[in-house]
């Protein structure tokens, strides 16, 4: 532990070496200093490549390494180096000079070598090669430490130096005393190059050059072996065979068995196998020449060597022997200092494209955009080439014996473990470009939107951001590498590389779309074609598909995915699935049957994918929903698999595969989906769920209901119409499911339960799965011939159902109950979403008094964007449970088909004052109550938008802060610092005008809602003062509820109770119908305006009718 005799000589305090400051050499010459002035002898210019060059890193390499090494280590060390790194950093800026001064050629191009003796200058010395190789490796691994710590001590100017260094152009002058960057690297192909898309980054420069110096260097290597074996084995006849014509040594295949065969020696050469000081396992030379001594003196002994051409025999296969062994030294230490030199580049480049990124401001953000992409291409050309280290082709007029012999099993397995590493570097650099055409998109919006006539603060005309975005054909070819490196042999052979290069494609899918989307948008002809249609037309979406359709690369990808979603290991397994969704996606802009489909189906991978949910992981994924579960794996794959599913089920051809495959059967036998946890079952650990990596219990339980909901209505209303045989399997996951349905719908309806974003999600799946099943005639017969027989199904959701309304419409005071859950939800809680339009279940000034909703927080939470995407959920709620009741009061049970016209069946309880109103029973008071409501929401909604729609004409009446706000409340949050004032309004103008439409969308749904409220109301209505109602009680408990007793307020009033509700009526409805009676709508605040107007007024006539004279119109 330190202190040590090592931290006194390199100048480090005995009594506080992690934080006393480094001495100043003129106060003690330490160790350290010295070894730092070896180093700075590097730090000034030089030519490309001198072989007698006084650079320490040239000259003396090993020491080199062993110099950057320690102050790697020192950097490193936890207690050496904050204090290390400070002295660096302030006396000289330590690795941007060593960076920038750095020699990137560590050998010379073979290829432009025309020396025949690749020796005579020691250019291709081994030894040397890789010490400089190792030597670059600390280097590089300290820079991305210093980066990295840069970074985060928002020390912005240095990081930014070094950041924009290394991505800057290899052609450039640093400037200052450092070296021209067109001498360091003046040697790389393409420096004189003027196009983003072929410039020289640095820090490719510097990667190419290590595939360069390897690439030769293995070459003259072999040579030089080849060399070595004609010299001291050509007089053995056993030696290797010599072409007669040019002296040539014949190929040798090194993977064959007899390579490195000891013939009647006999030993094991493998246990002389040792770890150097670099951890490079390699052969001991001295224990193997002993070891093959030993063997020849056994043999001498025995008398098996008397013969002279025998004896002769057992020499040269020693002299063999040894050499290979040498060679294959040479070679492994060259292969580990170029996998120690690229891991190293690894690390600086992964810190540049992610902590340090934002530091890079050349160019800006399209700078940034083409620098991603300068990344991304590089690397992705590495990962998708067959053979990344021995490039084989037509060899160069200047070098003999240019090509070398294919790899060796172990080369290949070691490449492969080197693409490998490399490949999760590709991940990010996909990522990265994704992440800045997100931010292109928007600036798109905000360049459009200031170049749109009448929009305020716009002084000149501007070209869009679209402009600057890279051209198509290069982008294209960077997808063509990215499926070729997923198809390689050396990603068939690893399911990491495989895996990696598959995250990969699925950002730049992700990235291309959100880009075309952007592109799309404020596009004139897109409203009369569809955006859909628009996107299939956009150039990059449409090359990328032509390459998968138009070659067999499409249908081999297929296999390669399909197999690995069905067999590979559990990550690999999600990711492999996230990308079959993506590019089916992708496929679907073709005008025939989906590519992906259809494949899928034919090879079978649909029906093992569906049965599997029942066969391999329903016990897996019941493990999931424990207390402490072992691995939450299963979970994210069966998210992944049902994503994929409805994305299939959303055309017409997938929806049917899956029905054919049979996945409602499986959804409903599913036992995990029972598995519902209580409220509260987390007990007093709930509450560390927030902190933990494992969500809690009933989240967990919401990953694994919600995918089931929301595949099944995908299918119903992808398929459903006339198609009974899904109805009825529809019906039967309901009954099979009962229990976990039915405790849901309870659980949002009890006042003392709390309320979450998950529990209001759930609700609004299963009222609207209810729906749609109850209008279904077959399936609420099958279910009437079953009452009675202990038999649950839809009709058994009935009250459950209504009883959600009189909790959420007619006052909020559900709002009261409502809970963050995790991150997400409690970062929403705390953005403001001012002036977003009231909703179903909102308060509204209604004259209703509502005392509850004087409370401060309750005004807070609904102003926040958590609040307000609880009350869209309620307000599907609401619209869900409406026409359930609406279709339920005219489904015909057990009655002929001329009676079934006039039939009619109440939903509602007869009263109509609220003092009369169960808390659990919806009533007429409950529908009136609505509507009141939805009037004063109507209102609110016009002003509101009428309020946006000024704004974003004449966003420069909004104040700075405002117009912050307003980007904070959408998803462009992250990008308030890339844009100016200008672009900021021109961008929150197109956001209020998407709220405007939000709230002409929420008005359309009130309008919907409230027609839905009204038809209820004014047959209800009829119907109980009428003489039908005494005349047909039978039909209170007929249909979806006659396995359950009826509460008493749904029975059949009285006369005395229906003379009671007239009288009510006649003071309570007036009011409501004539705020009814004025309203008028516009078509662009409601489609069909006129059509929704006449019916609501026909609708006031019918009920003020009613309420003004007995009589009935039903």
């Amino acid at each position: 532990p330190a202190p040590t005799i090592a931290h006194y000589l390199l100048g480090f305090s005995l009594t506080k070496p992690a934080s006393e400051d480094l001495p100043d050499p003129s106060q003690r010459a330490t160790c350290l200093h010295t070894i730092l002035d070896l180093l700075r002898r590097d730090n000034r210019a030089f030519d490309a490549f001198d072989g007698y060059s006084s650079s320490m890193l040239v000259q003396r390499p090993r020491l080199a390494e062993r110099c950057q090494h320690l102050v790697y280590h020192l950097c490193s060390d936890p207690v050496t180096s904050e204090v290390t790194m400070r002295y660096l950093r302030a006396r000289e800026n330590y690795f941007f000079t060593q960076m920038s001064t750095t020699p990137a050629i560590i050998v010379p191009d073979l290829r432009d070598n025309d020396s025949e003796d690749l020796g005579a200058a020691g250019l291709y010395n081994p030894v040397k090669v890789y010490a400089q190789m190792h030597a670059r490796a600390w280097l590089w691994r300290s820079t991305a430490l210093e980066l990295h710590t840069l970074v985060l001590q928002d020390s912005r100017s240095r990081a930014k130096l070094i950041a924009e260094w290394l991505v800057g152009d290899a052609s450039q002058q640093v400037g200052g005393d450092g070296a021209a960057d067109s001498d360091v690297f003046s040697i790389l192909p393409g420096k004189s190059a003027q196009g983003f898309l072929d410039s020289r980054m640095r820090l490719l420069a510097l990667f190419d050059s290590l595939r360069q110096a390897y690439r030769d260097s293995s070459i003259a290597l072999e040579r030089q072996h080849q060399e070595t074996e004609r010299e001291y084995l050509a007089d053995q006849a056993n030696a290797l065979a010599m072409d007669a014509d040019d002296g040539a040594a014949v190929s040798y295949d090194q993977a064959s068995p007899e390579y490195l065969s000891t013939g009647m020696l006999d030993v094991d050469i493998n246990s002389c196998v040792v770890v150097n000081e670099r951890g490079c396992a390699v052969y001991d030379l001295h224990a193997l020449v002993a070891l093959l001594g030993q063997a020849e003196r056994l043999l001498e002994a025995s008398g098996q060597l008397s013969a002279s051409a025998t004896r002769q025999s057992v020499h040269a296969t020693i002299r063999r022997v040894v050499i290979r062994c040498f060679f294959a030294n040479q070679e492994r230490e060259l292969f580990f200092a170029y996998a120690s030199a690229l891991r190293g580049w690894k690390e600086i480049a992964e810190i540049a494209v992610t902590s340090a990124w934002d530091k890079i401001e050349i160019g800006g953000r399209v700078g940034r955009e083409q620098t991603a992409f300068q990344l991304l291409r590089g690397l992705a050309q590495v990962v998708a080439e067959l053979d990344p280290v021995y490039n084989t082709g037509t060899a160069s007029s200047n070098v003999r014996g240019w090509w070398v012999d294919a790899p060796t099993a172990e080369q290949e397995l070691r490449h492969t473990d080197l693409l490998t590493a490399l490949s999760s570097t590709l991940t990010l650099f996909t990522e990265r470009l994704s992440s800045e055409w997100t931010r292109a998109g928007a600036l798109t919006r905000a360049s459009l939107t200031m170049n749109k006539p009448g929009v305020s603060g716009q002084s000149r005309q501007l070209p869009p951001a679209i402009d600057s975005k890279l051209p198509v054909e290069p982008l294209l070819e960077a997808w063509k590498l990215l499926v070729g490196a997923a198809l390689t042999p050396a990603a068939q052979s690893s399911l990491q590389l495989r895996g990696n290069v598959y995250s990969a494609m699925l950002h730049f899918l992700s990235g291309v779309r959100k880009l075309a989307a952007a592109e799309a948008e404020d596009t004139p002809s897109m409203s009369s074609v569809g955006p859909q249609h628009h996107l299939s037309k956009n150039k990059l979406l449409s090359g990328a598909l032509s390459i998968l359709a138009n070659s067999t690369l499409g249908d081999r990808l297929l296999e390669s995915v399909s197999a690995d979603a069905a067999d590979a290991s559990d990550a690999w397994k999600t990711v492999a699935f996230s990308l079959l969704d993506a590019l089916t996606t992708l496929f679907t802009a073709e005008a025939r049957p989906n590519r992906v489909v259809q494949f899928l189906a034919r090879k079978n991978f649909l029906a093992s994918f569906v049965g599997s949910i029942l066969r391999r992981e329903d016990q897996a994924i019941r493990s999931t929903l424990h207390p402490d579960p072992a691995s939450l794996n299963p979970l994210y794959i069966y998210e992944a698999k049902m994503a994929f599913f409805l994305r299939l089920a959303q055309r017409q051809d997938g929806a049917e595969k899956l029905m054919e495959n049979g996945i409602l059967d499986v959804l409903a036998d599913c036992g995990f989906l029972d598995l519902k946890p209580n409220a509260g079952s987390d007990g007093g650990a709930a509450t560390n769920y927030a902190d933990a990596f494992i969500p809690a219990r009933a989240e967990r339980y919401h990953q694994l209901l919600m995918p089931a909901l929301n595949l099944l209505l995908a299918l119903v209303t992808r398929i459903g119409r006339d198609n009974q045989t899904l109805w009825l399997k529809a019906a039967r996951f309901v009954s099979q499911h009962f229990g976990a349905l039915e405790s849901i719908l309870k659980e949002a309806a009890i006042p003392a339960n709390p309320l979450s974003i998950a529990l209001l999600t759930e609700a609004k799946a299963i009222t609207s799965l209810v729906f749609y099943i109850a209008r279904q005639r077959a399936v609420v017969e099958r279910e009437a011939t079953l009452a009675g027989s202990g038999y649950v199904g839809v009709g058994s959701l009935h009250l459950p159902m209504l009883a959600l309304l009189p909790k959420f419409c007619t006052s909020s005071n559900w709002i009261k109950r409502l809970m963050t859950t995790n991150d997400v939800e409690r970062a929403q809680a705390q953005i403001s979403a001012a002036s977003v339009a009231g909703s179903l279940s909102s308060d509204g000034n209604d004259g209703v008094k509502d005392p509850d909703l004087s409370s401060g927080s309750v005004k807070e939470i609904k102003q926040t964007l958590f609040g307000h995407q609880a009350c869209e959920l309620v307000d599907a709620i609401i619209q869900n449970t409406l026409a359930y009741a609406q279709a339920i009061t005219e489904q015909p049970v057990g009655v002929s088909s001329v009676e079934a016209a006039r039939s009619f069946r109440p939903a509602f309880a007869w009263s109509i004052e609220h003092s009369r109103e169960s808390d659990y029973v919806p009533s007429l008071a409950t529908l009136a109550s609505f509507a009141r409501r939805s009037v004063s929401q109507i209102e609110r909604a016009r002003r509101i938008r009428q309020e946006k729609l000024r704004l974003a004409k004449n966003s420069a009446e909004m104040t700075t802060a405002d117009v912050r706000k307003v980007i904070a409340a959408s998803p462009y949050v992250e990008l308030s610092d890339d844009l100016n004032t200008t672009q900021m309004r021109a961008l929150a103008s197109v956001l209020l005008l998407q709220q405007a439409q939000r709230v002409a969308r929420t008005t359309a749904t009130l309008v919907s809602a409230l027609e839905q409220a009204l038809v209820l109301l004014w047959r209800h209505f009829s119907f109980f003062t009428s003489q039908s109602a005494a005349d047909a009680s039978d039909l209170y408990s007929a249909g979806p509820v006659s396995s359950r007793p009826q509460p008493s307020p749904m029975t059949a009033p009285s006369e005395q109770e229906r003379e009671m509700l007239k009288s009510d009526a006649s003071i309570s409805l007036p009011p409501l119908l004539a705020s009814l009676s004025e309203l008028q709508f516009t078509n662009d605040e409601v489609p069909n305006a006129a059509t929704h107007t006449s019916f609501i007024q026909m609708l006031v006539r019918r009920i003020k009718d009613l309420v003004l004279r007995d009589g009935s119109v039903i």
